[in-house]
């Protein structure tokens, strides 16, 4: 059998691992991707949860209607419409939702729902805050503009 000789001065050993140039180059990556999808992912959580605002307000809606079937009025109280609070908080509790007079200014023949952003669901800067009406408008509210005279177009592709 022959035998290898070591020679002074190399290491026995094989290198194992990854050197430190090779992990910082590895972290870098990493860091680029989370930079870039990270505020894709946030905005479409953000868009996913204004369903949320949606479907309330279209509840609310149909309970006012049946309201307003037995009643001869709309109403401003949420819990006479068989919510637990008023103003009503959605599933999730990223909106709360009140009624008020519509624009007869009078609850018995019109009235406007807002569901209000709250929680972390107010970092939603595109949508703001949305309305429906007895007359089934669908609009937004709060948005940049919207108190200006006229009214700067509200947003695009919320409801």
């Amino acid at each position: 059998m022959h035998q290898v000789q070591q020679r002074p001065g190399r290491c026995r050993h094989r290198r194992l691992g990854y050197s430190l140039i090779e992990v910082m180059v590895v972290v870098a990556l990493v860091a680029i991707l989370a930079a870039i999808a990270y505020p894709s992912y946030r905005a479409q959580i953000l868009k996913t949860r204004r369903t949320e605002a949606q479907s309330l307000l279209l509840d609310i809606a149909g309970r006012q209607e049946a309201f307003h079937a037995d009643n001869k009025s709309f109403t401003t109280d949420m819990q006479a419409l068989g919510y637990d609070a008023d103003p009503v908080v959605s599933e999730n509790g990223f909106y709360q939702a009140d009624a008020v007079a519509g624009d007869t200014g009078d609850i018995a023949t019109s009235f406007l729902a807002t569901a209000t952003r709250q929680d972390s669901q107010t970092a939603d800067t595109y949508c703001y805050d949305f309305t429906l009406d007895s007359a089934g408008n669908r609009e937004l509210t709060h948005y940049p503009g919207f108190d200006d005279d006229p009214p700067a177009a509200p947003p695009t592709g919320c409801w």
